[in-house]
């Protein structure tokens, strides 16, 4: 990448006229299974989602470089004609049809094998796929990308909670400071964006969305802080910084932009709120690492990739046994076991009778389906993800609508089956019986926290307490006299805002289709999952014992008769 190349890209990423006040949104993909944003107030900086793959040079690397000749794998969204199907890489234009680039896709493709619509000679998927196979930089102008296996679905990735905004000081309108202050004002935040311009800036926003500024700088906060209270009347909070600044950050960005070789930046930026330099390429190999390294210095960098290496847990991608569904890969129900085991067979597998409430909806040519997944946004036709039913659904005894051949049901229905999550993708459920009418499903609780503030002499014996287990620490199972108490102590302390995001980070990296999502309020998480069994029950031991923070596991899919919510609190 030449310097041309670099200053036009930088020109795109930076806005000619920087305002702290400006609000830098994050890209919004079309793909609504992969819907992560943010937003920030930040002075002359984009900022965009990390995807997962991530690597900082200023701690331990956490995804290795790929070899050049290696198996990749990767979450797209494909583009095409019928005979020239490629993968979008990067960001998508909003036109109609979408445009967007990256590689030729090669090998064993079909568009049946996808879910697609098509415009003017133009097919894209709306839905993201993982495809799994050999990347090649030098076939064609923009590379090519053979299969090794077909392209399924990619897993749902949770939209985070919003960015914190914190106010840097108790009082922001001291020395001189009025309330009444605004942007409007003959002495508006221009001036103070210009005086800005001339300190060592590390970031700078707005706390309150409007005019209260918090601006982190290199050096002495204090001359800072009257450096732009002279010329700034509004909320204004000051604090020193040992972070690069803003502007040695877009130098670096410029130096690493300009090091990577031709057509393998996707995105970059020079951060926001978190102060680094943040960039997405197309496939991480040990040049590209070593180049990023070396044009970084000693800035922090987030280097990240489209293609990560396929690793020995990697799931296998098979096609669905239902012809008329996209090909899906097995639900990673099957433990893995040594091919001379006696085990290894297929009694490993076991089917479970398990029972969910959702709404029903069934596309024309398609089985019906359980929505144990709706989508994120209104859709029309409706749409939704889940376990295909099989067995007795009679729409002429379910109240529904049909919209463009898709029929949902108007209320929710409970039905038991035989889980099978070996077929198609996230399995399928051979029903006992019809759905039986469940009507609409009341608010979740996800508050445990507020039976610890409620307590009274019974507080224990509430009702709304799910089945408590404690993780495995070394030792084993270490029980616990009070766990109620136990898991209390936890939610009820300082928000541990690290150690939630660390098992966030945590559960999408696993890959598992079977985790449907998760919600977080304060120190109260809820990953919900389509079924649990040993191994997901084991991963989510896993990271609570590291972080020792309580996790409610909510499941879709129950044996008939058990809870499905329960909450999992670390050993110690």
């Amino acid at each position: 990448m030449n310097d041309e190349d670099v200053t036009k890209i930088l020109g795109q990423v930076v806005p000619d006229a920087p305002s702290p006040d400006a609000w830098a949104g994050a890209a919004v993909r079309r793909a609504r299974r992969r819907r992560i944003g943010g937003v920030a107030a930040v002075v002359a900086l984009a900022l965009v989602a990390v995807p997962m793959g991530a690597m900082m040079f200023n701690r331990p690397l956490v995804a290795g470089p790929a070899e050049s000749t290696g198996e990749v794998t990767g979450d797209v969204m494909i583009l095409g004609s019928a005979d020239a199907p490629e993968l979008c890489l990067g960001a998508i234009r909003e036109s109609y049809p979408p445009q967007c680039g990256g590689p030729a896709l090669k090998g064993d493709f079909r568009w049946e094998q996808v879910e697609f619509e098509e415009a003017n000679g133009v097919r894209w998927t709306n839905s993201t796929y993982t495809v799994r196979g050999h990347y090649d930089p030098d076939d064609g102008d923009s590379g090519s990308f053979t299969l090794t296996a077909p392209p399924v679905v990619a897993p749902l990735v949770q939209e985070p909670a919003g960015l914190d905004f914190p106010q840097l000081c108790d009082d922001p309108y001291a020395d001189g400071g009025d309330p009444g202050a605004g942007g409007e004002a003959p002495d508006g935040s221009e001036a103070l964006h210009a005086a800005a311009a001339k300190l060592p800036v590390v970031t700078m926003y707005v706390s309150d969305g409007s005019s209260n500024f918090n601006v982190l700088v290199q050096g002495a906060a204090d001359e800072a802080f009257r450096a732009l209270r002279a010329v700034w009347k509004g909320g204004l909070c000051v604090q020193s910084s040992d972070a690069p600044t803003e502007a040695r950050r877009m130098e670096v960005l410029g130096a690493v932009m300009a090091a990577l070789p031709d057509g393998q930046l996707v995105t970059a930026d020079a951060g926001g709120m978190k102060p680094e330099v943040n960039v997405h390429v197309v496939i991480i190999t040990p040049e590209i690492e070593a180049a990023v390294r070396k044009a970084a210095k000693d800035v922090p960098v987030t280097l990240t990739a489209v293609f990560n290496p396929v690793g020995p847990d990697t799931p296998t991608q098979t096609p669905s046994t239902d012809p008329t569904a996209p090909v899906t890969p097995p639900a990673s129900d099957l433990p893995t076991t040594d091919p001379d085991s006696p085990t290894s067979s297929d009694s490993t597998l076991t089917l479970r009778t398990l029972r969910g409430t959702a709404r029903i909806l069934q596309k024309e040519g398609e089985l019906p389906r359980l929505c144990v997944r709706e989508a994120w946004e209104a859709t029309e036709p409706f749409s939704c993800e889940g376990p295909t039913l099989k067995g007795d659904v009679n729409w002429d005894e379910i109240p529904h609508t049909t919209d463009q051949g898709v029929l949902v049901s108007d209320g929710h229905y409970t039905v038991t089956g035989t889980y099978d999550p070996t077929d198609g993708d996230p399995g399928s459920l051979t029903l006992d019986g019809p759905p039986v009418f469940a009507g609409q499903p009341g608010v979740e609780f996800e508050r445990y926290s507020t039976l610890c503030a409620e307590k009274s002499d019974t507080w224990r014996d509430d009702p709304r307490w799910p089945t408590i287990v404690i993780a495995p620490d070394p030792e084993g199972h270490i029980p616990l006299p009070d766990p109620q108490g136990w898991v209390c102590s936890r939610l009820t302390g300082a928000v541990a805002d690290d150690k939630l995001d660390a098992i966030l980070d945590a559960l999408p990296t696993i890959r598992d289709p079977r985790i449907v999502g998760y919600s977080r309020d304060g120190n109260d998480l809820v990953v919900k999952v389509l079924a649990a069994d040993d191994k997901l029950m084991d991963m989510v031991y896993a990271v609570v014992e590291e972080t020792g923070m309580p996790v409610v596991v909510r499941t879709a899919l129950t044996p008939p008769g058990e809870n499905d919510t329960t909450i999992v609190a670390p050993s110690r």
